[in-house]
This record gives C-alpha cells, sequence and structure tokens, in this order.
C-alpha cells in the first residue's frame, strides 16, 4: 500500500466513522450523550475526585486520548490537572460501541455496548481490576438515567480462543468470529486507535490477512502504535454457526424481534459456505465504494437484505413473512417518542415500505 492509497482508505474510514456517530447521537438523549462526554475521563484518570477511582493498581490511560474543552471544563471543576496523565502509550487501547448504536433499530431507550480495547500484555488481575472498575462505571451511568454496558476487550480474544463466561450479554466460547463480525459491522470508535481491520481491502484479507497487515504495519508513514487489530472475519468455520444459533436462541429470551434474525443470518452464512460473504466484509466494501451514508451502511439493514435474499432465493415465503415481521416490529419499536425529525420522517417512509 503506498502513501495515496492509505490517505484514501483512512479517509472514507474516518468519514464513515463521523458519519456514524454523528448519526447515534442525533438520536441519543442529551443525558446519556454528556455521560459519553464523560467516560474517557473516567478511565483515562485514576483521581479520587472523579467517580469510579480505585487505590489498587488498576490500568488507567487511553491511547490518543486528548480531552476536549468540554471535558477539560469538567476535570478542572473538580481540582483536577487536564495534562496530569501525559505517557506515550497506555493500557487501553480505545472505546468502541457496537450493537444497534446509530443503525435504523436505534431507539431513545437503546442501552450502548462498549467496548474497552485493552493490550494482550496485560496482566490478568489488572484486567479484573478494570473490569471491575467498568461494572462501577455502569452502575454509576445506570444511576444518571444511562444504560451503558463496559466490556473489557483484549486484543487478542479473537485470536488466542479465550472467551468469556455466556450469558445474555456475552457468548463465552459459543461463538467468536460471528460476535467479531457484529463488532467490525457495527462499531463507532469514540476514542483511542484506530482498527486496522479497516484498512486491509477485502481482496487483500480474503487473500492473506496477515501478510497485508504486516506489510501495512511496515509501512513508513504509518505510526504502530496509533493502531490495534482483532484479526480477520475471512476463514470462517461451519462448526461456529452451531455454537452461534444456540446463543442466539438463549438470548431470544430477551431480544426475540433481534435474536429471530440473527438466528435467520446463521443459516444464511452456513447456506453460503465455504463461500460466506460476511456482512461486515460487505460493508467495508460499501465504506469505500459509498462515500454518502445510507442503508448500504446500516448493519441492521444489512442483516435483513441477506436474510430476505436468502428466504427469498431458497422460497421459504412463511420464515421470510416471519423475518419481515420481526424486522418491522424492531423498527417500530424504535421510533416510540422521537422528535419529528428527517429521520423520524425517513423511518416511516421505510415502515411504509416494508408494510406493502
Amino acid at each position: 500500500m503506498d502513501r495515496a492509497e492509505f490517505l484514501r482508505r483512512f479517509s472514507a474510514m474516518s468519514r464513515f466513522n463521523e458519519q456514524r456517530l454523528n448519526r447515534a447521537l442525533q438520536l441519543t438523549p442529551k443525558h446519556v450523550a454528556d455521560f459519553l462526554q464523560l467516560l474517557p475521563i473516567l478511565l483515562h484518570y485514576n483521581d479520587p475526585r472523579i467517580p469510579g477511582y480505585s487505590p489498587h493498581d488498576v490500568p488507567f490511560g487511553i491511547d490518543l486520548f486528548s480531552p476536549n474543552a468540554q471535558q477539560r471544563r469538567y476535570l478542572l471543576e473538580k481540582g483536577v490537572d487536564p495534562d496530569a496523565a501525559m505517557e506515550p502509550r497506555y493500557p487501553i487501547y480505545a472505546l468502541y460501541t457496537m450493537g444497534s448504536t446509530s443503525s435504523i433499530a436505534q431507539s431513545l431507550h437503546s442501552d450502548l455496548d462498549i467496548w474497552v480495547c485493552v493490550s494482550k500484555g496485560l496482566p490478568f488481575h489488572e484486567h479484573s481490576l478494570l473490569t471491575e472498575k467498568c461494572r462501577f462505571i455502569s452502575a454509576f451511568a445506570k444511576s444518571r438515567g444511562a444504560e451503558l454496558n463496559l466490556f473489557v476487550t483484549t486484543e487478542d480474544r479473537f485470536i488466542s480462543g479465550e472467551h468469556g463466561t455466556m450469558d445474555t450479554e456475552d457468548c463465552g466460547s459459543a461463538q467468536s468470529l460471528f460476535l467479531l463480525d457484529e463488532f467490525l459491522r457495527s462499531s463507532i470508535r469514540l476514542c483511542g486507535r484506530y482498527l486496522s481491520w479497516y484498512m486491509i481491502s477485502v481482496e487483500e484479507e480474503q487473500t492473506s490477512y496477515q501478510h497485508y497487515l504486516e506489510e501495512f504495519y511496515a509501512s513508513p508513514f504509518i505510526n504502530r502504535n496509533e493502531w490495534f487489530d482483532f484479526g480477520s472475519v475471512a476463514k470462517c468455520s461451519p462448526v461456529e454457526y452451531f455454537g452461534s444459533g444456540l446463543w442466539l436462541v438463549y438470548k431470544g429470551i430477551d431480544h426475540s424481534f433481534k435474536a429471530v434474525l440473527k438466528i435467520l443470518l446463521m443459516e444464511a452464512y452456513a447456506n453460503e459456505y465455504p463461500h460466506t460473504s460476511l456482512l461486515s466484509m460487505e460493508l467495508k466494501k460499501a465504506i469505500y465504494t459509498k462515500s454518502t451514508y445510507s442503508l448500504h451502511h446500516d448493519a441492521y439493514y444489512l442483516m435483513y437484505r441477506k436474510v430476505n435474499n436468502f428466504l427469498m432465493q431458497t422460497g421459504d415465503f412463511s420464515r421470510l413473512e416471519l423475518a419481515k415481521q420481526c424486522f418491522y416490529l424492531k423498527i417500530r419499536n424504535s421510533i416510540e417518542g422521537l422528535a419529528q425529525s428527517r429521520i423520524l420522517s425517513l423511518r416511516k417512509k421505510f415502515l411504509r415500505r416494508l408494510a406493502l
């Protein structure tokens, strides 16, 4: 990759992230948006004057983070020097949201799933302390009316094969590639390092991801300490389809509409094996070919379109109607309480099209 191609890809990636973030904030209640402004501070500093302080050796500090004017005012009001934490590198790489945030399914009541991405060199006891701190921050956010779920995610989680405990928020060992697939197609960078996966083209990823990743890192115009990697999704294993389906049935207890669509997505993926076209790969293509944000960049619409095409091709019209109803109801629920706006008008127009 030469410098011109790097700048083209980086510009497209950054523009896409900014468009997604702006779209998400338009639908985020003010008290939740205010807490999102506070969140990086709680993880970048560890000071007794700031909520979340721990007297133990809890890791703190986010790479590439510099407080903005609003965050600096908050720190100064607390008597904390905004420039006190100034190190070349930190254990926390970045903060990324994932899930329905910014998608057509985001509502005023949507919770936020945020990955606290950390170095693979973080010792186990420090990882545990940071996880404990994140639990406190989630509880603190809830006390202020914001539903935030923080997940400490090690950069080699999807490479090492180590997973958490299965519950309605974490798939444990039931799946890893498809959790990464969902993260990559729905994530928004809040602050910190950039994800290098976006800089490897679909063709390069399918050919030899590791080769092109190392070539990218070796480029003279790349600062390795500004990037991190979760690995590739190109090589999927059929074993994961079954595990993913089981976990989604479990997840469906609380989120039935979404779970039905995801179970059908697993079936669509399995139907394409061994030439499965994962949604994250389709999104990456769209980022570099469609400069204006559209439904082609929407994680939920991409999922519905994939399921719709699969069921149409197989002639399974009864389940196609079920998928359509689940998608309709999911979007219908997302517009409740929305003020009159362009987003509300577009969603109502889309719902009318679905109802035909």
